[in-house]
């Protein structure tokens, strides 16, 4: 009945991606927030896994009530959490999706966040689905990060990223921007693939980074 442009097209993808996280996932990637920081964790690098990583904690309180867009990172900025490494810290990289359209207001952060800041900072990044477990341990195992866009269960109450740094015994090392316990653990693959989000946009709920 009507003509779209290009970017009414990209927009009315983003809109049908965010509808959907609202409607499945749940919109707030981290309902427990109630404003409540916690110490700043100073500089934390896991080196148990394939590849060293730098970990930030979006409730730390260098940065949990920086804004991300009209919200906080605490509440809201797991996704930018996520992206970083030890020269973009968590302030910075949700400035960068404000400005580069991974943010949505009171829903924290677009799955296309993901993919586009990985290809805006020259990384190798791959959509992979809870379908290709071999995937996601081959990657795991060569060095590659991998992000993954959780829903309801051990990590989260509604939709919450999180990154898979590695493997150790048969589990997955993860890297959790809202807790420092769940990162300390080794967890199930399968707890990770029947958790992962069914409705995610973008190439997700998994993608390989590296």
């Amino acid at each position: 009945m009507f003509h779209l442009t290009d970017d009414q097209k990209s927009l009315a993808r983003d809109y049908a991606q965010n509808l959907s996280l609202f409607l499945g996932d749940g919109m707030f990637q981290y309902t427990e927030y109630g404003g409540t920081t916690i110490a700043s964790l100073g500089n934390v690098r896991f080196t148990d896994g394939a590849t060293e990583v730098v970990y930030f904690n979006q409730l730390d309180e260098r940065w949990a009530n920086k804004p991300y867009g009209t919200d906080n990172i605490g509440g809201y900025g797991c996704g930018p959490t996520s992206l970083t490494d030890d020269i973009v810290d968590p302030v910075e990289m949700a400035e960068w999706a404000y400005k580069n359209g991974g943010w949505c207001s009171k829903s924290g952060s677009y799955h296309s966040l993901i993919p586009s800041a990985a290809k805006a900072w020259g990384l190798n990044v791959e959509g992979c689905t809870a379908s290709e477990p071999q995937r996601i341990l081959d990657a795991l195992s060569d060095g590659k990060l991998v992000v993954a866009i959780m829903t309801k269960g051990h990590f989260t109450s509604g939709g919450h990223f999180i990154v898979l740094r590695g493997v150790q015994d048969g589990q997955i090392l993860v890297a959790d921007p809202a807790s420092y316990r769940r990162s300390e653990k080794l967890w199930d693959l399968s707890i990770i693939l029947n958790e992962a989000s069914k409705r995610a946009g973008a190439g997700g709920p998994f993608w390989i980074i590296g």
